[in-house]
């Protein structure tokens, strides 16, 4: 385990891509692994980095958390993560809870990665601390850009998690405009167990929001 550790921190976890028969290994479709979720009701796990320096009036994902609590009956649990070892032991800590269903991401971000306040992850690092421990749920990566990248990556990602669905934004969104995205995808996975089904009732309703914010759900729908 230290020395999974010490390959995440120095990097050379993310070219790992590179040893034989590891990554690079073909990935089969997955539509059929993720086209039905557990659950109606899914309790979400959420973490979240300071988004700038302004400490007094800091921004959070607090009160989109309490309305969809509220509205919906879920429970929630929030951690500030700003570091890696953080990251690292504020997932052990949420593989633990087995009534959870979704985990939620908020952090800054960039194709590929995200940004703690002290160091950049990318997903390939990312996958290596979740391991198959949330396999099942769904992924929010409440992040700018982060899934903006190719199938095959994303592919691999889903295939080292075991995760059911991952949800994210191909473009540099706008706090409020995100903030109501987040809001109307954790209270409406809160009804749908097939996930086609969920992502054609959000195209149907919230088309021009998911323009605006590049919403792009994976496998493609």
């Amino acid at each position: 385990f230290r020395f999974r550790e010490w390959l995440e921190d120095s990097g050379l976890m993310e070219c790992a891509s590179c040893l034989p028969g590891f990554l690079s290994r073909a990935y089969l479709p997955i539509e059929e692994h993720m086209a039905r979720l557990r659950h109606y009701l899914k309790n979400i796990a959420c973490l979240e980095s300071i988004w700038d320096e302004d400490l007094e009036n800091r921004r959070n994902v607090l009160p989109v958390l309490e309305l969809t609590s509220r509205a919906t009956g879920a429970k929630f649990i929030y951690l500030t993560c700003n570091t890696k070892p953080e990251l690292r032991h504020n997932l052990e800590l949420l593989r633990k809870r087995k009534s959870y269903g979704i985990l939620l991401l908020s952090f800054h971000g960039d194709p590929g990665g995200i940004e703690l306040a002290g160091a950049h992850v990318k997903l390939e690092s990312l996958a290596w601390m979740m391991r198959k421990h949330f396999a099942g749920w769904v992924v929010h990566f409440a992040s700018c850009s982060t899934v903006k990248i190719d199938e095959e990556r994303m592919a691999k990602f889903v295939q080292l998690t075991g995760v059911a669905m991952v949800m994210g934004y191909t473009e540099e969104v706008d706090w409020t405009e995100g903030s109501v995205m987040d809001l109307l995808l954790l209270s409406r996975l809160q009804y749908y167990r097939n996930a086609r089904s969920l992502w054609k009732h959000l195209e149907k309703k919230y088309r021009d929001l998911i323009r605006m914010t590049g919403l792009k759900v994976f496998p493609k729908m």
